[in-house]
């Protein structure tokens, strides 16, 4: 049996067909250029076109979705443009789905960026397809969902790299998969070893029903050669590369998984990379692991 493990980073809902609606409308959070923004997808479910308000889309107007953000207790002031959707008409193909993104997330919500410093951020959405008449709507005519976007996905405005971290799984093992970007408009060297996922550059931490496991550290004695070595990052490029997997460096965590959930804590300091400017470089995230009976309890290598 496969592990399923789940981020609080891109919770993404949606209610599918309301009612008697010919569509459904589903949301996803993006990135893009160092912005977050929310893709929205409208499908056509029935097999005829359909012709709608081009103001009533989900992007037709700045007020057809209410979207509220909330960082820690505190609510976000929202930022609403002045909107002229006019009254134009388009026209949905039987079973075609429209695919549009937001405006950054950041001009929506001004605070948006200063908050992740300090707490992960609640985004919800409500999306009311009434005006998009003629279309027949019934009872139950609204589409909501939310995210959480975690505080290390935050990129401080002196920041050229951004950093976030999920948990991938392969052949039966898990690990944590490491993306660096560099957000800047040039090509910027760093040190191959501080590197996120090289030697002991990501401060690790699991537990299991209130119970630090214990982490193994292999040795590591790079070549002094390679101390000096430098990688060099393309702008707007992303690297990624995973960590060894978790059983290898938490012993106890397969046989934990058995009768607990797992919960990972990692951080990483941007600074380690040096030579750059960094401002405040820490970020931190976490992962919970689901209980898995089944699992193996022979760690990997």
């Amino acid at each position: 049996m496969k592990f399923f493990a789940f981020l609080l980073f891109m919770l993404a809902s949606s209610l599918g067909m309301a009612g008697n609606l010919p569509i459904s409308v589903s949301a996803s959070l993006g990135e893009s250029d160092g912005e977050m923004y929310i893709a929205y997808d409208l499908k056509n479910n029935s097999d005829h076109d359909i012709e709608v308000h081009e103001a009533g889309l989900p992007w037709g107007n700045y007020h057809s979705v209410t979207l509220k953000a909330y960082a820690g207790k505190n609510e976000l002031q929202r930022v609403l443009p002045i909107a002229d959707p006019g009254w134009n008409k388009v026209v949905i193909k039987g079973g075609a789905v429209l695919s549009v993104r937001s405006l950054p997330l950041s001009e929506i919500f001004p605070e948006l960026n200063e908050s992740l410093k300090e707490n992960d951020v609640l985004i919800i959405w409500s999306y009311d397809p009434s005006g998009l008449s003629p279309i027949s709507h019934g009872d139950n005519n609204h589409f909501e969902g939310k995210f959480i976007i975690p505080k290390q996905l935050g990129m401080a405005s002196n920041l050229p790299f951004s950093f976030s971290a999920s948990l991938v799984e392969s052949d039966g093992e898990i690990y944590i998969s490491c993306n660096l970007k560099n957000n800047s408009d040039r090509d910027i060297e760093v040190r191959k070893w501080s590197l996120p996922w090289m030697s002991y550059n990501i401060d690790l931490k699991a537990y299991a029903g209130g119970k630090k496991l214990q982490r193994m550290m292999p040795i590591a004695d790079p070549d002094l050669g390679d101390l000096g070595t430098k990688t060099l990052i393309k702008s707007r490029i992303v690297l990624s590369e995973k960590m060894g997997p978790l059983s290898a460096m938490f012993p106890e965590m397969n046989e934990s998984l058995k009768k607990n959930d797992v919960l990972i804590i990692w951080s990483y300091d941007l600074g380690r990379l040096g030579d750059v400017n960094h401002g405040d470089g820490n970020r931190s995230g976490k992962f919970m692991i689901p209980k898995n009976p089944e699992i193996s309890s022979i760690h990997a290598r």
